[in-house]
């Protein structure tokens, strides 16, 4: 997979997906430390088995919800994966597709660990955007938090 990295600012196009993102997530798509990804799959092009959050002891504020659009999509092959979830999904150009990586509590869901089977035919060319933890805090303030949990 080749990709390359987009601020909402740079394309009228990202800020109707970003609007519409917000509006069936109910969440904040202001994520400062990741703009959108643009992916391009090739023939062949693949991803192999990975999570989309960040590992807890990791510095780096965690994604709690994936949003992946698909713009073009492959002729033959591409298929996501949840492997863990024996979950299958062939997108169609224009779906979008919404997982969550995190537990309220803020636990990485570690059954979400998904792939991308390689494109046999055509391309697939797919616009993600990762929704932060922290960005969260202004619109869900009774979210409840690894703090919490202690508490119970």
């Amino acid at each position: 997979m080749k990709n390359v990295w987009m601020n909402e600012s740079d394309s009228k196009g990202l800020q109707v997906l970003s609007r519409r993102l917000e509006a069936a997530t109910g969440l904040s798509t202001d994520n400062k430390e990741e703009p959108f990804m643009i992916g391009n799959y090739g023939i062949g092009g693949s991803y192999g088995v990975h999570p989309d959050y960040h590992h807890p002891e990791s510095s780096t504020d965690n994604r709690i919800m994936t949003t992946m659009t698909v713009v073009s999509s492959p002729v033959q092959g591409g298929t996501t994966v949840w492997p863990f979830l024996g979950v299958s999904v062939i997108l169609q150009k224009g779906d979008t597709l919404i997982w969550k990586n995190l537990s309220n509590e803020g636990d990485p869901l570690v059954l979400t660990h998904h792939a991308a089977c390689p494109v046999l035919l055509g391309d697939k060319w797919i616009v993600n955007k990762w929704l932060s933890y922290n960005e969260q805090w202004n619109r869900n303030k009774c979210m409840r938090t690894a703090v919490n949990k202690s508490m119970k």
